[in-house]
């Protein structure tokens, strides 16, 4: 029965699959209100089934031990047990640029998760990763309430089908509603969303968080049921998943909340800071010049230590020869330096450059590119920063305290 039901979710799903995040660009609060969910989707991943379907998953915090890999995701997506032996989970799966076929920074993890509690009546399933998810994916944990919320926007972040980060948001306030696709569904146990303000969810979606203004889980995605018009949503709510059922097999609360604080902020054990933004523009080739050095400012809390470098490039010339030397300086001072091949940057990618011995930093420090024996024929094309000119790099820089 458990495959029959998933199957029909499944199908409610498909029906409203197509758009996807489509922001009116002449409305400047949706372009920053997109810039800012699409800040926070490292705390989403997608779940891949027998090779065959994928839903999607979100890091929770906990209150004992931040940073452990615990997924909050729907218990449909689980038909067997065994499945989760040999689950993928795929954390980045994203484009840095919305409107630019480049692909982002990835972690694959293919060593199964175990399941910690689930509830087919709300449609929750709590897993655990063996694998520590690391760093350099910026991972965020999202926070929670025990209490129910009363949010104004909302936002998720889903996988469609075997595609890329996808997010939508609504202006208007969801209401409390019974999914009906359950076995034995929870009275008011979902989260009704009508109709998103942009984007919708299709098949694949399946789990993805219902975030508030804050940008803290208060549901994940079950379904829709509305076959007329294909926007209407339904998420469990997350404050009945915490204790509505008192065995620690079907609630959240033994797993992340044992001492009863009755709630926690967002985690994040390393920041991605950027010097663009998720809807930025591009431009065309760059020649690069022997000697020439591009440097961006940055800025971070007192002893960080800065993990590595992110840098985004299009097109590069085939045989392309030039060196790029990184160097972080604060106050005048070189702290460190490294260097790697032009030929080595994957094209229309975001390449991640770690540093073998990251220094600390605290306050604002600089980091350049410096090109070197270049060709007179070697060029990349570049992402163009809002935020600079033309000649420069999308950088973003990954760091965490010691």
């Amino acid at each position: 029965m458990h495959s029959i039901i998933r199957r029909t979710i499944a199908a409610f799903l498909w029906f409203v699959s197509g758009l996807v995040v489509a922001p009116d660009l002449r409305s400047q609060p949706s372009i920053e209100l997109l810039n800012e969910i699409e800040n926070y989707q490292s705390s989403t991943c997608q779940i891949v089934f027998n090779e065959s379907y994928t839903c999607t998953g979100a890091l929770i915090n906990n209150t004992r031990d931040p940073g452990r890999s615990l997924i909050l995701t729907t218990a449909h997506c689980i038909e067997n047990i065994e499945d989760l032996n040999s689950i993928v989970i795929i954390f980045g799966k994203r484009k840095p640029l919305k409107d630019q076929s480049y692909a982002g920074v990835e972690w694959i993890s293919h060593t199964g998760a175990l399941l910690l509690s689930s509830s087919k009546d709300l449609d929750f399933a709590w897993i655990e990763l063996e694998d520590k998810i690391p760093n350099y994916i910026s991972p965020i944990y999202l926070g929670w309430r025990k209490a129910i919320s009363d949010p104004k926007i909302i936002s998720t972040i889903h996988y469609p089908d075997f595609g890329y980060a996808q997010y939508s948001f609504s202006i208007a306030k969801p209401s409390l509603a019974t999914f009906g696709g359950l076995y034995d569904p929870v009275a008011f146990g979902h989260w009704k969303i009508d109709q998103w303000t942009q984007g919708n969810t299709s098949l694949g979606s399946s789990g993805a968080p219902l975030l508030d203004s804050n940008f803290e889980i208060i549901g994940g995605l079950s379904g829709s049921t509305d076959w007329d018009d294909y926007k209407s949503d339904y998420f469990f709510r997350f404050d009945l998943a915490y204790d509505h059922f008192s065995h620690p097999v079907n609630q959240l609360k033994a797993w992340i909340d044992p001492d009863n604080l009755g709630g926690l902020g967002n985690y994040r054990p390393a920041y991605k800071t950027r010097n663009y933004k998720f809807t930025s523009g591009v431009v065309k080739l760059v020649n690069l010049i022997d000697g020439q050095t591009i440097s961006k400012n940055f800025s971070a809390p007192n002893n960080s230590r800065v993990n590595g470098v992110y840098i985004i490039i299009g097109e590069r010339s085939k045989h392309v020869r030039s060196t790029i030397t990184i160097t972080l300086t604060q106050d005048g001072r070189e702290l460190y330096a490294e260097e790697t091949n032009a030929s080595a940057l994957s094209r229309y990618s975001e390449n991640y450059i770690p540093f073998v011995s990251p220094p600390l930093v605290s306050g604002n420090y600089s980091l350049s590119l410096t090109y070197g024996s270049a060709n007179h024929s070697d060029y990349i094309t570049i992402p163009k920063s809002i935020m600079d000119d033309f000649t420069s790099y999308f950088f973003a820089v990954n760091s965490s305290k010691p």
